[in-house]
């Protein structure tokens, strides 16, 4: 069943989300969806103002978790794109991948090719 999580659901699982980035220390996370991105961001924004994903979607939002500072960015749900069709799918998912790819770029994360021979 796709549907928001509950208030309680997510604060049940918000230490483990917490305790991955302070493990991991991500220079960017990608918020999948707008309940993902209104968690974590909901520390750093006035109470009730909601992500709007065709006004925030691809946008940098300073993220400090616990005192580790990154940097995050609200991206469409894949749920969402799979429910569009035709032109506006193919236009979602080209603006999907233009958003991951500024991301990528700011933190100079290095192309897929020369990432390979690094391995």
């Amino acid at each position: 069943m796709n549907r928001t999580p509950s208030q309680s659901e997510a604060d049940n699982c918000g230490y483990v989300v917490r305790n991955e980035i302070q493990i991991v220390q991500p220079k960017i996370i990608f918020a999948v969806g707008v309940f993902a991105s209104e968690y974590l961001l909901r520390s750093t924004r006035p109470v009730g103002l909601p992500i709007a994903m065709k006004e925030d979607g691809g946008t940098i939002f300073p993220l400090v978790v616990d005192g580790f500072e990154t940097l995050m960015m609200p991206i469409y749900h894949p749920a969402y794109i799979l429910r569009l069709e035709g032109e506006k799918a193919a236009d979602v998912k080209k603006q999907l991948g233009a958003w991951i790819r500024d991301g990528l770029r700011l933190i100079k994360y290095p192309k897929i090719k020369e990432r390979r021979e690094m391995i």
